[in-house]
């Protein structure tokens, strides 16, 4: 206790002429809070229901323009940095009262996205867009995003002057896109997809929570005697916050380990691949690594070597059996593509086994 005590010293010194005194500091309760304001709440959940609607179909037509005014669009960052705000001032009514409406916008919003999924049917018949698998594998990145962008949303509200910066944020985490995502993939049943949306929705609200409440507390939005008066509250607060962002970055490190493992084992893949055809005037057009296996496409006029090679130069290379296909398109690439895209097969050399 003697250390926190040392901390609460050390900020209490830097907040003691960072002060934002009441005019200002109500200024910023009345943006950031709901409560008594009918007409303010009814406008968050009208937009609300259009981003949602616009996220929904622009992820489901794959459109990146689309998606980013949708983020322009959602009001879902006013509660976030609500509860943040609550959290520092120690103001425990307010903070189930934005608890409660980001749960309950978040629940909206995923069966609004999983209605729209389901009127529209061609989706489930179809790959689903790279705009929707794009919010699907968080990792580590994703919550540094929400933590500098969190910090920068809350610096943009108790500034003014720069409070122009805050549509910026709003594009660099987006919040109604991922949770959109999950009533997407709700909707065509994916749903280990589906959770790995909610993820990436959770570690941006932990993210922005986190540091928006430091920054909140650095630039003066708490009365120096507050927290005198409440400091062991606002570090137990701060603590929550920071156990709520270690354990999703547990997943995330995971996630993040696993992107780079697989990175290295395509890298090696790779060369092995450039190895084993030498200077044949052979394409690889295509190259998917699996668990059980590789999947490699080949286009050229020449026949490519025995895809056994193949299997024992990756056996060699990883230090353990692989399961090889090679699947060979005669002819020049442009040629290939075109018979791709026109559902035509190619020569293929059989699936052989880990040697």
């Amino acid at each position: 206790m003697a250390s926190a005590g040392k901390i609460q010293k050390a900020l209490m010194g830097r907040l003691a002429h960072q002060d934002l005194g009441p005019e200002e500091r109500r200024r910023l309760m009345g943006a950031l809070f709901y409560s008594g304001k009918k007409d303010r709440m009814t406008r968050f959940w009208i937009l609300l229901f259009f981003s949602v609607v616009i996220a929904s179909y622009g992820l489901l037509a794959d459109s990146t323009a689309v998606v980013i005014g949708a983020m322009l669009l959602a009001p879902l960052m006013t509660p976030i940095m609500g509860f943040a705000a609550a959290l520092v001032m120690v103001w425990s009514r307010r903070m189930v009262e934005s608890f409660s409406l980001i749960v309950f916008a978040s629940l909206f919003a995923i069966g609004l996205a999983m209605l729209i999924t389901r009127i529209s049917p061609d989706v489930l018949l179809n790959p689903l867009p790279k705009e929707v698998l794009g919010r699907t594998t968080p990792n580590l990145n994703d919550l540094f995003i929400a933590l500098a962008a969190g910090a920068a949303g809350a610096f943009a509200t108790v500034r003014e002057d720069v409070s122009a910066s805050l549509p910026g944020v709003a594009i660099a985490v987006a919040l109604v896109p991922p949770i959109s995502t999950v009533g997407i993939l709700f909707g065509t049943g994916d749903y280990d997809l589906a959770f790995g949306a909610l993820l990436l929705f959770i570690t941006n609200i932990a993210g922005i929570i986190l540091s928006a409440a430091l920054v909140l507390l650095v630039t003066g939005f708490v009365p120096s005697g507050r927290i005198v008066q409440l400091g062991r509250r606002v570090w137990t607060g701060l603590v929550i916050a920071v156990i709520a962002v270690l354990l999703v970055s547990i997943p995330l490190y995971k996630a993040m380990a696993a992107a780079v493992r697989k990175a290295q084992v395509t890298a090696t893949i790779n060369t092995g691949i450039d190895n084993w055809l030498g200077d044949r005037p052979i394409v690889v057009n295509d190259l998917r690594v699996e668990s059980d296996g590789v999947r490699v496409v080949l286009v050229g006029l020449e026949n490519p070597p025995d895809a056994q090679s193949l299997a024992e130069v990756l056996q060699a290379d990883l230090g353990r059996p692989v399961d090889v296909q090679v699947v060979w398109f005669k002819g020049e690439e442009e040629e290939a593509l075109r018979y791709q895209e026109s559902g035509g097969g190619g020569d293929d050399v059989p699936l052989v086994p880990g040697v």
